[in-house]
């Protein structure tokens, strides 16, 4: 099963990643990032996560929380334990970048997040939206700011 989700990762990144290269070095920094995203994720590596953002002036919005320093993020992602929580499952889908300037990416994808605990098991999956843009720093390219939404949950008698 471990195998399958993570095949089904690495498909959906490599065909996601695709139209990026189309939009230029911009894009295709913004994609190998995002990529950086959910193998930090995945592997609930903070360190790692935390090196995607911009050292200053970032703004970081989801779940009725908004973020507006660097330490405030420190905090957020320096939480996150990889002995404590196995398993979690991170798939990026439907990708799509705009180069706003020689030095800016907006970049948009639907996501699918499912966090694992002490066994390895993730709980169930949620579903959303997320925008970032990324800008390039000091020869790197970095995320400035982002923005998740999660889809309602269905009730169980909801057909759709």
């Amino acid at each position: 099963m471990r195998r399958q989700r993570l095949a089904l990762a690495a498909g959906t990144m490599l065909f996601a990643a695709a139209p990026a290269q189309a939009q230029g070095r911009g894009a295709v920094a913004a994609a190998a990032a995002m990529d950086s995203m959910a193998d930090a994720i995945r592997r609930q590596d903070g360190a790692k996560m935390l090196r995607t953002y911009a050292d200053s002036g970032l703004i970081y919005s989801s779940h009725g929380m908004l973020v507006t320093s660097r330490p405030a993020l420190d905090s957020v992602y320096g939480a996150w334990d990889s002995t404590k929580t196995r398993g979690s499952v991170m798939i990026w889908q439907d990708r799509r970048y705009e180069v706003l300037g020689p030095r800016a990416v907006l970049a948009t994808a639907r996501f699918r997040l499912a966090i694992g605990n002490r066994t390895g098991t993730p709980a169930d999956t949620t579903i959303g939206t997320w925008t970032g843009v990324f800008v390039k720093r000091n020869g790197r390219w970095v995320l400035f700011h982002e923005h998740e939404s999660f889809a309602a949950p269905q009730s169980r008698g909801d057909s759709r």
